[in-house]
């Protein structure tokens, strides 16, 4: 019978190949193989006979990666010799099988596969399945429809990636597919040699996908992946924040060639009073410069109050004092939804308002945030603890920043962050039905 292996880590992979193929000999063989990948990409070394053949071979032609495959080959298709053991590639080099088993309906793919131009090389079954692969992802095949012909022909297909530009249609795409995938949180993978490539990363990940199945959950982060519905709902909110940056920039472009040039810039200078009062002092050429940042900071403006008034028409009705209407969509679209979370701690993380920790032998210390949540979540936060402590002085979290006096600035500032941590923890049980406003301190009535 054959013998697979295979090793994704930070090991040289050929000894550990080596020596689970050792591992599996007594199952019974006639040739062996290896396939590592290096920085010169995908190389094989196969030998006919004992494993003692292969590695004289490898002394001879030494391969060096962290990834890597090995297989020992009972004959059921071809001769067993060298050119028949596995690894077996494709056409290109780039796609390397092993397997174990009978491929019963191999002929006629192998002749299909051979009419498309496809050259084979061995006897074996295994081959078609290198070619098959192939011929599925050229001519510009979509990843994601080589990946459906797999599934179909009965492979299982896990896979991950990372949460960025790329958003979530690919895990839809995949999950539709019948793959089962998970995003999971950006993360450092250069590791101490702090070397990044795609094909470094690629095999990290890998590596921490393997992992994660086998029931490590510490092996990364995972992303709660939104509904289409729910991803609509935020984009629009995230559109708004966009827009006011977009005025602000134009505002802030136009002050600079007001003040390069010698004249005051006042505090939103664009708007229609104060433009039209300040036009007539410039000269000409001056004046055709600014008007464009003008006309474009007043549109981002107009655009801007019309969304704004669209998110504001969406919260409830009856919110408590201070926690404004605008604040609490923002909050609810970028969360989803407030049922996700189990506990108080899951909501706080979060947030990434938590401190960092640096403790030994029993000493040690708080640090800054760790900042690991939603940024516009933490900021909804944040701003939103400065106006309770005018508009609710009597809740609990604020009470140390009403009076001004009994503070430092900057013990100020912490005991903001550690009342937005807790101020997240109220606003979720307040979602989910858990209490009241009055329960907490808020003194009006709150219909979620």
């Amino acid at each position: 019978m054959c013998g697979i292996i295979g090793y994704a880590g930070t090991r040289d992979v050929v000894p550990v190949l080596i020596g689970g193929l050792k591992k599996l000999e007594y199952r019974g063989y006639d040739s062996a193989g290896i396939a590592v990948i290096g920085n010169d990409g995908v190389q094989v070394v196969r030998a006919e006979g004992k494993l003692s053949n292969l590695e004289t071979k490898l002394d001879e032609t030494p391969l060096h990666g962290t990834f890597g495959m090995g297989h020992t080959r009972w004959a059921t298709h071809g001769k067993p010799n060298e050119n028949n053991a596995h690894p077996h590639r494709d056409c290109s080099g780039k796609i390397v099988v092993i397997h174990n088993g009978i491929i019963e309906n191999f002929l006629p793919l192998k002749q299909r596969l051979q009419k498309a131009g496809h050259e084979f090389k061995t006897e074996t079954d295994t081959e078609v399945v290198a070619h098959l692969i192939e011929e599925n992802m050229k001519d510009g095949t979509k990843f994601v429809d080589a990946v459906r012909k797999m599934i179909e022909a009965g492979a299982v297909v896990y896979s991950c990636y990372e949460a960025g530009v790329m958003g979530y249609t690919l895990h839809r795409e995949l999950s539709a597919c019948g793959v089962k995938n998970v995003v999971v949180a950006p993360q450092k993978l250069c590791g101490p040699k702090h070397q990044k490539t795609d094909a470094l990363d690629a095999r990290a990940l890998v590596d921490r996908l393997d992992r994660w199945l086998r029931g490590n959950r510490d092996a990364f982060s995972t992303v709660r992946v939104p509904t289409p519905e729910e991803e609509q709902a935020r984009a629009q909110a995230r559109l708004r924040d966009h827009l006011g940056r977009m005025r602000r920039m134009a505002e802030a472009r136009g002050r600079c060639l007001l003040i390069a040039h010698g004249f005051t810039a006042e505090k939103y200078w664009w708007r229609k009073a104060k433009w039209e009062a300040l036009k007539p002092t410039l000269p000409p050429w001056l004046q055709l410069l600014v008007t464009e940042w003008q006309e474009t900071a007043l549109d981002f403006d107009r655009r801007e109050r019309a969304l704004r008034a669209q998110l504001e028409a969406a919260a409830p009705k009856e919110l408590p004092r201070g926690i404004g209407a605008l604040t609490w969509v923002v909050l609810a679209r970028e969360i989803c939804d407030w049922a996700r979370f189990h506990n108080r701690r899951q909501v706080a993380s979060y947030t990434g308002l938590c401190p960092g920790i640096h403790t030994s032998d029993g000493r040690g210390r708080e640090g800054s945030i760790n900042r690991c949540g939603n940024r516009a979540v933490r900021t909804a936060l944040v701003e939103l603890v400065w106006r309770l402590a005018r508009w609710q002085p009597d809740y609990k979290p604020v009470r140390a920043l009403v009076d001004k006096t009994t503070l430092s600035p900057r013990r100020r500032r912490k005991h903001a962050v550690a009342a937005a941590r807790r101020l997240a923890i109220d606003l979720w049980r307040l979602a989910t039905h858990q209490t009241t406003p009055e329960k907490i301190g808020l003194n009006a009535p709150f219909v979620p």
